[in-house]
């Protein structure tokens, strides 16, 4: 019997499919096949080679399972995925239907080659597949053996470390650029570029438990870390140099670059403080700016990134700098949705970046000449060059600024345990206690807003999740700086707002759309089929309820079939109300209303 014998690898990750090596025998044709006999056929690999080559982990075979049967392509494909994806080791399927294409013409290879292309996650851990297959003309056993960089038990273990840290780093309700910056400051900080991982430096896995990886673990621990917040990312590839590996992620609907490597430099020399070290020079770009210094692996599904949003990133600061003989590390401070950074084109000026304004521009902070700097809620502590690089502090609300030491060169500032500390090499020259000034602005920001928060408002879930972000940053236990009343209307506000995001309204049960109206005190008729009893157990079935699921005050007339609903007090402007006709309402011949129905309006223009 003649057949067909090859062996094929498939970069995935690279730029193209690459055909290692080919061995034809004698070429196939019809008369080769004999449908009532299986005749071994061929053994074909396809794999996903990381940036650069490490011993890959194989997996044995687990438990039998029922082999199944599939029938078409399009099938046989999203099981061979969806097998990956779950980093099974062994399996095997049954294909009925026509081989000749799929099996002697390697259209299974192309098929599994485009599938992987498009899967971030299965680029992204260097997937390898190898098959088995023995078939007849209309029917093929196939047996898979799959290999990555990652085993299941590590997969779970990233999994885990992703939860636990952006439990840690991501506060409830924060902004799809916060969780951003967030995302990329941990992974930069707590990550060192190197291949001396016990595991293979391209996998997550390396990083979240040594603290070291290359390109692929960075943007695949990007890319876990962004799936987790909510955040649409793709792992991407491409050629900067040499091969390389970033992302892309969607902020505010629009897409954009992130490099985690690259905003994690390495440095020839060692310098104390490298390990604070971040750069915003590959945060959220477009490709215009990104790919003009580099290229992009094609790939048809890829989103592009036009937006221009965040570029300005790329005006905050970081640099080693050697002043007056003393080295110095210039970086970015973020606090308070603010960035904090030393110009040092623009004769070392402290400049910021704030992310609450609509628009992004860089703002001078004040006129003073800086080296290091540290940022508080009520202040910015810096190494003053004009006070002979002793300690000064600018004011964030007043602007005024104030002489602290000049005793002699501070080489750096720290907050250690709520308290502000000028070195002078490994000497404290200086302390500064601001836990109580940090706790009296948190105090006074919490009990502002609790004062101006309205139930029920149009403002409510707004104001409530900013009050849940302040408790959350708070430094201080609320509980010894809070009055009784205070903390009492927060409980009350936290109450009020699980209620609301408890509240189920089933729109099937709804009789109408929701109704927008212009009266504040609209009253309602709704005409039934039949009579109904005018009885307190009937008028007890008929409810107005508020955006918690509060009852609100309303007079109740029964009339035969008609039912009147009158306000006792005006609708809130926003806010969501539903009219309630509970199930059991009876009508005058003893029926009753089998199921709950309802009408959500709201008033305003």
């Amino acid at each position: 019997m003649k057949h067909q014998k090859y062996t094929a690898l498939f970069l995935a990750g690279a730029a193209s499919v690459v055909i290692s090596s080919e061995i034809y025998a004698a070429p196939i044709n019809d008369n080769d096949y004999q449908p009532e006999s299986e005749q071994f056929v061929t053994s074909e690999v396809i794999s996903s080679s990381p940036l650069a080559h490490t011993p890959r982990v194989t997996h044995s075979a687990g438990a039998v399972e029922t082999v199944p049967t599939i029938t078409s392509e399009t099938e046989l494909v999203d099981y061979i995925i969806n097998k990956m994806e779950n980093l099974e080791a062994v399996f095997e399927v049954r294909y009925v239907g026509n081989t000749s294409d799929l099996i002697a013409n390697k259209k299974l290879l192309q098929l599994i080659k485009e599938a992987q292309n498009e899967n971030d996650y299965l680029l992204g851990i260097g997937s390898a597949v190898g098959y088995n297959a023995s078939y007849t003309s209309n029917e093929a056993n196939l047996k898979f053996t799959t290999s990555y960089f990652i085993t299941q038990a590590q997969q779970k273990f990233v999994d885990a470390e992703v939860a636990r840290i952006n439990a840690q780093i991501l506060r409830p309700n924060m902004t799809d650029l916060e969780k951003v910056i967030a995302i990329n400051e941990y992974i930069v900080k707590n990550t060192t570029y190197s291949y001396s991982s016990s595991t293979t430096p391209h996998a997550a896995y390396a990083l979240f438990k040594e603290g070291k990886g290359v390109c692929q673990a960075y943007a695949m621990a990007a890319y876990h870390m962004f799936k987790a917040a909510g955040l649409e990312t793709h792992y991407v590839t491409g050629y900067a140099g040499e091969d390389h590996a970033w992302n892309l992620v969607k902020v505010n609907g629009q897409w954009y670059h992130i490099d985690p490597t690259w905003n994690d430099p390495t440095f020839s020399t060692p310098i104390p403080g490298l390990e604070n070290f971040i750069s915003y020079q590959y945060f959220l770009l477009s490709d215009d700016t990104l790919l003009a210094e580099r290229t992009m692996d094609s790939r048809p599904n890829l989103p592009r990134a036009t937006a221009k949003n965040f570029e300005v990133f790329r005006s905050i600061e970081s640099i080693p700098f050697k002043f007056n003989g003393i080295q110095y590390m210039l970086l970015p401070e973020y606090k308070n949705n603010q960035f904090f950074f030393v110009d040092y084109t623009n004769n070392y000026v402290i400049n910021s970046l704030n992310l609450e304004n609509e628009q992004l521009i860089i703002k001078q902070v004040a006129n003073v000449r800086a080296m290091d700097i540290l940022a508080t809620d009520h202040a910015i502590y810096f190494v003053d060059i004009d006070n002979r690089l002793g300690l000064s502090k600018v004011d964030l609300q007043s602007k005024a600024t104030t002489r602290l030491y000049s005793g002699g060169s501070v080489t750096s500032i720290k907050l250690e345990n709520g308290v502000v500390k000028a070195y002078n090499n490994q000497n404290v020259v200086y302390t500064e206690n601001v836990t109580a000034i940090e706790a009296d602005s948190e105090i006074k920001k919490i009990a502002n807003l609790v004062n101006t928060i309205v139930l029920p408002s149009k403002q409510f879930k707004k104001q409530a999740d900013e009050l849940s972000n302040l408790i959350d940053i708070a430094s201080v236990d609320l509980q010894n700086y809070l009055s009784a009343d205070v903390l009492n209307q927060i409980k009350y506000i936290q109450q009020q707002y699980e209620k609301m995001n408890n509240l189920f309204i089933d729109p099937k049960l709804s009789w109408a759309p929701l109704k927008k109206i212009t009266e504040p005190l609209k009253s309602w008729t709704v005409t039934l089929s039949q009579e109904v009893a005018n009885t307190p157990g009937n008028q007890s079935k008929i409810t107005v309820v508020d955006m918690f699921g509060d009852e609100i005050d309303v007079d109740i007339t029964i009339r035969k079939e008609k039912i009147m609903i009158k306000p006792n007090q005006n609708y809130v402007d926003g806010v969501p109300y539903t009219l309630v006709i509970d199930g059991g309402l009876q009508s005058n011949t003893g029926e009753k209303l089998p199921n709950r129905t309802h009408l959500t309006f709201m008033f305003g223009e």
